[in-house]
């Protein structure tokens, strides 16, 4: 019978205060739920296809929906990463020239995860928008008439598999600020492996 090696951080170059948490030592710590049920939740999210998607949308996607939004006339984009949804639509509203501010109505967040956080009581932030994200996707500006175009064109066959978008809130009025409103309308997105045509760019041909 083998006997299971305790962790030396120094092996790794870490510093010897260095330890690792255990699933269990987190009971109660802040995710108030079961640990069977934490743990199928987590086992449902099929974690490969989240990788395999996030590497694919970090190296065609920008380049797609670049092209994308110089067809239909973007007036404004950014990224959303570190700062969360709402603090990335908040700096876009405050460098824009007009006196207008963003009204987010839907927010799009990975299947079962709007359930995760609940039961972790919302300790990431996520249904508020401040969860920090890494490659979470685009936040673009678009007139009102061609938004519903933009979503239906990246999502044709012509560029592969996978790709998604949704209209999540308006343009009004105002100080140059962001909001989500009070029950936004949550849109759960299933896992998808993105695939690649040989020619992703809008207007390229093959």
């Amino acid at each position: 019978m083998s006997t299971r090696e305790s962790f030396n951080p120094e092996s790794y170059e870490l510093d010897k205060s260095f330890r690792l948490t255990r699933f269990t030592e987190l009971k109660g710590t802040g995710c108030k739920v079961p640990q069977d049920v934490l743990q199928k939740l987590l086992e449902s999210l099929q974690e490969n296809h989240f990788q395999e998607d996030e590497q694919f949308l970090g190296a065609v996607m920008p380049r797609l929906a670049a092209g994308l939004m110089h067809t239909f006339n973007a007036h404004a984009a950014t990224d959303i990463t570190g700062f969360g949804i709402l603090g990335h639509a908040q700096n876009l509203a405050k460098q824009q020239r007009n006196e207008v501010s963003f009204v987010i109505h839907n927010l799009p967040v990975l299947a079962k995860m709007a359930a995760v956080s609940k039961a972790c009581g919302n300790m990431f932030g996520l249904m508020h928008g401040t969860c920090p994200e890494t490659s979470g996707g685009l936040l673009i500006c678009l007139p009102r008439e061609q938004a519903a175009r933009f979503c239906a064109e990246i999502k044709s066959p012509k560029y592969g598999e996978g790709h998604q978008a949704w209209i999540i809130g308006i343009v009004e009025k105002g100080n140059r600020t962001a909001r989500i409103i009070d029950k936004p309308r949550i849109i759960e997105v299933a896992p998808q492996v993105a695939t690649q045509n040989v020619n992703p760019t809008p207007g390229a041909t093959s």
